[in-house]
């Protein structure tokens, strides 16, 4: 029984309730307006109005009711069946105290094959046929004059009811290859998604761990957010010789590609450093796209790939910092001096550095870490520090970022104006200010691509 009647063992699942929705709400209408149509064509007609009222409305009433109880919500199947079958003995009915007239035999034809074709298994339409038969059989025995011969009535009901059985088989058939294609699309669907959350197994591995970072960057945070399981975006960190080296990078594209290129391009940091030896940032970076163009070119195919990226070198015990940097900027938040401020307060203009602190931006070689035409060597920046300096590596993305009231980019203008407005509070604290916004800002938008800011406090 539960099996006839529950909604998820059917062929089109959830959508036999709506097809059952639509019959109640046409069932309701037309009876009302057969009534009338058959009270002002047919004077002979016998057609009780508050019969045809009671079916008209009862399937209103029910469809009413399945949308606000939860009862009837859940019997909807089994009262819509129960529904038909009583529609067509009052349908049957109606024919036998009407002589089977012509006008309410073809009605008939049309009501069974509205019903015969919304089912949705052989079993219920096979019952129906059977009690179709049964009431008819019985309708024409019990007549005493009819205005139509049995024979090419039941010819007629016959091929009504084998056009329904055909269509149905067809349909089901149907479905089930299609379930059957959808079942194999959600095993490979699983398939490709346990690969990739492998993957990301795979990319959190090369990353640097939160020991690692807080061994190295007491007072720091990292903020890492991908657009899908796995990304483009990567951090990166090596220590070697009390020196360390970190480096916020945004490969080409973002999931699966872009996670691929990551793993080339934090490789080929990571040879640079520790296996080649090289400490000057800026011969670093020329050395990571030497290794990354030529592990792109192993097959022949001109693979333009690569990576933007900002990249530190830094002796903390000597307040030292050497940087260089693709395409990304590298900024520093320092606490402006009595001179500054004086000089400030005396300026007619004010600027986004009218605060506490003042923002010094160094811009990075306008090429990526890939293959171009024209390459340059990559600039090494010296960097005096000073106790409180708050440096931060983003790649492009949180600023691009599509959001707000009016859907546009959050652009690096305001996202500099959130950082000098957080420069008392903890590094800790900043990176869940700096995600809050960010979700805020993004609010229903989709994300645009991978987010990486590492932030440090000297």
């Amino acid at each position: 029984m539960k099996k006839y009647f529950d909604i998820k063992e059917t062929p089109f699942g959830y959508d036999e309730a709506a097809t059952y929705r639509a019959l109640c709400l046409f069932s309701g209408i037309m009876h009302l307006i057969f009534h009338y149509i058959y009270i002002f064509t047919i004077k002979e007609a016998i057609d009780p109005f508050w019969q045809r009222m009671l079916v008209g409305f009862v399937p209103l009433i029910v469809l009413w009711l399945e949308s606000n109880i939860a009862w009837v919500k859940k019997h909807f199947i089994l009262l819509c069946m129960i529904m038909i079958h009583a529609n067509n003995f009052w349908f049957i009915y109606l024919m036998y105290i009407n002589q089977f007239m012509p006008e309410y035999y073809t009605g008939y034809f049309i009501v069974v094959m509205a019903i015969g074709f919304t089912f949705s298994r052989l079993s219920q339409l096979f019952w129906f046929v059977v009690s179709t038969t049964f009431y008819l059989i019985a309708a024409f025995l019990l007549s005493t004059e009819i205005h139509i011969s049995p024979i090419p009535a039941f010819s007629i009901i016959a091929a009504i009811f084998l056009l329904a059985w055909i269509l149905l088989h067809l349909k089901i058939t149907f479905n089930n290859r299609l379930n059957e294609k959808n079942l194999q699309l959600e095993i490979k669907n699983k398939e490709i998604t346990d690969s990739i959350n492998y993957a990301k197994r795979i990319q959190d591995a090369i990353l640097p761990s939160a020991n690692q970072l807080n061994k190295y960057l007491k007072d720091g945070f990292v903020l890492y957010v991908p657009k899908d399981i796995v990304a483009g975006d990567f951090y990166w960190m090596e220590h070697v010789n009390g020196i360390t080296y970190f480096a916020a990078a945004d490969c080409t594209g973002h999931g699966v590609p872009g996670a691929m290129v990551s793993v080339v391009c934090s490789n080929a940091l990571s040879k640079a450093v520790t296996e080649e030896g090289l400490s000057d940032p800026g011969k670093i970076l020329d050395r990571t796209r030497e290794i990354v163009v030529s592990s792109f070119a192993r097959n022949g195919e001109d693979v333009k790939d690569g990576m933007d990226i900002s990249f530190c070198k830094i002796d903390l015990e000597n307040l030292k910092m050497e940087w260089a940097g693709a395409n990304n900027p590298l900024w520093i938040f320092r606490k402006k001096t009595t001179e500054e401020k004086e000089a400030e307060q005396n300026s007619p203009t004010t600027t986004e550095n009218s605060s506490e602190f003042k923002l010094m931006e160094i811009r990075g070689n306008i090429q990526p870490i890939g293959k171009i035409d024209h390459p340059k060597p990559f600039t090494t920046h010296l960097i005096d520090l000073k106790k409180g300096d708050s440096i931060y590596l983003i790649t492009d993305d949180y600023a691009d970022q599509f959001g707000g009231e009016k859907g546009k980019k959050l652009k690096s203008t305001n996202l500099k104006k959130l950082l000098i407005g957080m420069q008392h509070v903890p590094m800790n604290h900043q990176k869940e200010r700096l995600l809050e916004a960010f979700l805020k800002w993004k609010s229903d938008f989709e994300q645009v691509d991978d987010v990486c800011v590492i932030g440090v406090r000297i």
